[in-house]
């Protein structure tokens, strides 16, 4: 399956807000994550506006703890952001693997996650 220039190689996991798919970015031949908007959320042009103002404002910061936004778009009524495509899976997965997160990793995530967030915080224009 494709959404305009990525092929879509497998679902990662979904939630509320859409589905998340490993695929193929064909215009620059490299792998990405791909978030895929629900269609029932697409109704709403209110939250279509803070999708793409959340993608703008997330695409605009660079850190190692944030995932790097490049590219928002629509492609025959649905709605995507492309991301990096982090290799290591996710910490649900790693949850499901262990059972449990040892206290180390459990800090050294939360550390990540909190540097993350602050410098999003610190940099961030919220005025719109």
């Amino acid at each position: 399956m494709n959404l305009d220039r990525y092929e879509i190689l497998e679902e990662l996991g979904s939630g509320g807000f859409g589905v998340v798919y490993r695929a193929n970015d064909s215009a620059l031949d490299r792998e990405i994550a791909l978030k895929v908007l629900h269609p029932q959320l697409v109704v709403n042009p209110g939250f279509i506006d803070r999708f793409r103002q959340e993608a703008k404002l997330a695409a605009k910061l660079e850190h190692p703890n944030l995932v790097p936004v490049y590219d928002l778009g629509m492609s025959d009524g649905r709605y995507y952001i492309a991301m990096a495509f982090m290799a290591g899976g996710s910490l649900k997965g790693r949850i499901n693997e262990q059972g449990y997160l040892s206290e180390a990793v459990a800090r050294e995530v939360l550390m990540n996650v909190g540097e993350g967030l602050a410098f999003a915080h610190i940099h961030q224009d919220f005025s719109g």
